[in-house]
């Protein structure tokens, strides 16, 4: 093989299975001491394979004759021309400007050109004189990009976008001078598409047809069905769980509506800390017994905040970070019903969350400001009250839902990317605290932003957020189970309402949802209600 070490966060890899899927014939890593993943591969003939991909590896290998030779931003994609028979990188470029780029798909023509589409965040992309769109005009656009037969050479380049966002889908070919290009986007000023979606939907499913001889886009309405097909991303329908369902009943009301609050469980009891309300954020911590069936205040949290991470460990109540990017940490002792502040957060954040293993709490992610997603990763100790940096989140994120299972920590949706703080996030991925390692797991099957999450045995229950739905932005009253064994989602009986911001835990098999709010700037109804859900496994 060409590289047997796995080198980073993330490697790509190929390989080869025989027809009868009995026997591996080839297989090889791809990628260095960061994150590296490959996208889309092209077959040139037995034994070549072009790979493309992106990757944030200043080491990738790159050969002399590279168009680009130096990582340019946070992330670059990169076209590798691997023979497998000699085990050689032939040639291998980074493409991309100053910004965040990832080659998404590459089709081979008739004359072995190759043409290639880019999603990318920089407004430095090389494009050619002759593009049709010569500036990236939203916030993240579509590169269309021609090479030659060598790879060495751009034979044309164009941005392709509107105003605002374009996520790339797929791409077919329909002879030679042919790209067709199916992807999502919502951006309403995007040009001559053929848009899939309700006429009143933020976010619309587009195909273009790309006319790589003449460099032009054209609205062609005879193009065949299985072309629309691949346009349509209405939300995936999941299966719905065979064997586990949800009884729901309400509980005693919170004294206010809250939402941005969190909640953790120590010694069988609830603790929540409020957040904010409709109007303003507040310092108030409550205690609630589910027997009794009661909500208590206790002493105030100290710098009244919100969108914080809140941990339970080794009795004692830990509240870190928070509005407006803080670095406290707080700790709350149940005994005396009071707080003292400790070592500081090396990174002030918020919009976070936490995970919490053995004697430490783990935060990574959130704003450090209203410009910037800090992929920062810092665990607390509490029996050192010191903190120590970790193996940085791969992907940038704010408003994820964090959980801890077994030795891992699961980080799931949320918002970000290089462009847009509030940029759609798919991703699922998982730490490993053993080794200080992050590995991607299946995403999520449509966007959540800010959802809950919570375990319930052996599996994770990821529960409301926003989210978009056959392009509409909604919030979701879904509850999604997530298998580690297989890797797959599934659904389960829905929250008692759609709910963003909520506070959710666990004690036993029973979950325990808490405040929230379904949204609407600039007042928004913030919850009182707080329901249990019983988790019944048949």
């Amino acid at each position: 093989c060409y590289d047997n070490t796995y080198g980073g966060d993330y490697d790509g890899f190929v390989t080869i299975i025989n027809p009868d899927l009995s026997k591996i014939e080839y297989s090889t890593f791809l990628g260095t001491d960061k994150s590296d993943q490959i996208q889309a591969i092209a077959v040139r003939d037995l034994n070549t394979i072009i790979l493309v991909g992106d990757t944030q590896s200043p080491d990738f290998p790159i050969t002399p004759e590279a168009i680009k030779q130096n990582l340019g931003g946070a992330q670059d994609g990169f076209i590798v021309d691997l023979n497998v028979k000699t085990n050689e990188l032939t040639y291998a470029s980074f493409i991309g400007g100053s910004g965040r780029d990832s080659i998404k798909e590459i089709e081979l023509t008739d004359e072995n050109s190759y043409s290639l589409v880019v999603r990318t965040g920089s407004a430095d992309f090389p494009v050619t004189e002759n593009a049709l769109y010569k500036n990236k005009i939203g916030g993240s656009d579509l590169v269309v990009l021609q090479l030659d037969e060598t790879l060495e050479n751009i034979v044309y380049s164009t941005y392709l976008g509107g105003s605002k966002h374009e996520y790339m889908v797929g791409t077919s070919s329909n002879g030679s001078d042919d790209l067709i290009l199916t992807f999502t986007s919502n951006s309403e000023d995007f040009p001559a598409t053929i848009k899939y979606a309700d006429k009143d939907s933020t976010n619309m499913n587009t195909l273009v047809k790309f006319d790589m001889n003449r460099k032009s886009i054209t609205l062609d309405n005879s193009l065949n069905q299985q072309d629309k097909l691949k346009a349509s991303m209405s939300q995936i329908d999941l299966e719905k769980s065979i064997d586990t369902t949800i009884v729901w009943k309400e509980m005693a009301s919170l004294p206010d509506g809250y939402y941005l609050g969190d909640a953790v469980t120590l010694n069988n009891e609830i603790y929540f800390v409020a957040g904010r309300t409709a109007k303003s954020k507040v310092p108030f911590l409550y205690k609630f017994n589910p027997h009794k069936n009661e909500w208590i205040k206790l002493a105030n949290v100290p710098q009244a905040t919100f969108n914080i991470a809140l941990a339970a460990v080794n009795g004692k109540i830990y509240a870190i970070g928070g509005d407006l990017f803080k670095n406290t940490t707080r700790e709350y002792n149940p005994d005396t019903n009071s707080w003292r502040i400790l070592e500081p957060m090396p990174t002030g954040r918020q919009h976070i969350d936490c995970g919490v293993y053995k004697d430490e709490i783990y935060i990574m992610g959130g704003l450090t400001s209203w410009e910037n997603i800090t992929q920062k990763h810092e665990a607390y100790n509490v029996l050192t009250n010191s903190w120590t940096e970790k193996a940085a989140i791969p992907s940038l994120r704010n408003n994820a839902a964090v959980v801890t299972l077994d030795n891992l920590i699961y980080v799931i949706g949320g918002a970000g990317t290089e462009d847009d703080i509030w940029g759609d996030v798919w991703a699922v991925e998982t730490y490993d605290v053993n080794s200080d390692k992050w590995e991607q797991k299946n995403n999520l099957p449509f966007l959540l932003f800010k959802p809950a999450a919570t375990v319930v045995n052996g599996r994770l229950f990821v529960l409301g957020g926003q989210t978009m739905i056959d392009g509409k932005n909604d919030c979701s009253d879904k509850v999604l189970i997530y298998r580690p064994e297989t890797d797959s989602w599934e659904e389960t009986t829905p929250l008692p309402t759609k709910n963003v911001f909520l506070g959710c835990v666990t004690i036993t098999n029973k979950i325990y949802v808490i405040g929230g709010t379904v949204g609407g700037n600039p007042d928004w109804e913030a919850y009182s209600a707080v329901y249990e859900g019983e988790v019944i496994n048949d």
